[in-house]
């Protein structure tokens, strides 16, 4: 998720703070399963516009 300036905060929290706090939380939902899975993540490349 790339910066958005016109992104406004909530109760104190930026969007990107809680876009990473529900990423970790869903993340260690998956790894705290029993089968244990490694979980990748990866970022979308930037998009430019010339």
């Amino acid at each position: 998720m790339q910066n958005a300036p016109n992104w406004t905060t909530k109760n104190g929290v930026s969007p990107q703070e809680a876009f990473l706090s529900d990423m970790k939380e869903m993340i260690e939902s998956y790894q705290n399963l029993e089968s244990r899975p490694v979980v990748y993540v990866g970022l979308s490349p930037r998009l430019t516009v010339e």
